[in-house]
């Protein structure tokens, strides 16, 4: 087992995940926002219903975006998203190759959200055995037919 790996000392990390039972398949995504201490500050997970896995990782991401972004203590800070999904955070890091996806348009948000946090704010890859809390959630949520979520985020 991997563990978690902390963000730089001030700043936030929040790990997110969106697998799929099947291609397309019964899809979730969960989300695990903690602090450089390792403090969990806020989880949820939610079924997003059938999706392909790259879809439903594109909207975990968007979801933690936009929950940082309605919280003001997060304005301005760094956080690290993470999620294990090489091409996932390509298509936000460079914006090309995306082709016709169904959320294309969300994917093209998310650089646009991180400008409101701090400058060392980014999308980065993780291994799938340092994100299984997300992944653990976003499973959850796959196998259920609503959500649940826990903490303010700060």
């Amino acid at each position: 087992m991997v563990d978690w790996i902390p963000p730089p000392n001030g700043s936030f990390k929040f790990n997110a995940d969106g697998p799929a039972k099947g291609s397309p398949g019964h899809a979730g995504i969960g989300r695990v926002l903690r602090d450089h201490n390792g403090k969990v500050l806020y989880i949820a997970f939610a079924n997003v219903g059938i999706e392909e896995a790259v879809t439903a990782k594109i909207l975990a991401i968007a979801k933690a975006c936009s929950l940082c972004m309605s919280r003001p203590t997060f304005l301005g800070k760094n956080i690290v998203f993470v999620i294990d999904s090489k091409v996932v955070v390509s298509w936000v890091v460079n914006g090309s190759g995306i082709g016709s996806l169904k959320h294309v348009h969300t994917i093209y948000d998310i650089p646009n959200h991180l400008r409101s946090f701090g400058q060392a704010s980014m999308v980065y890859y993780c291994s799938r055995a340092s994100n299984s809390f997300a992944d653990m959630l976003a499973k959850q949520g796959s196998e259920g037919d609503g959500e649940g979520e826990r903490g303010g985020g700060g």
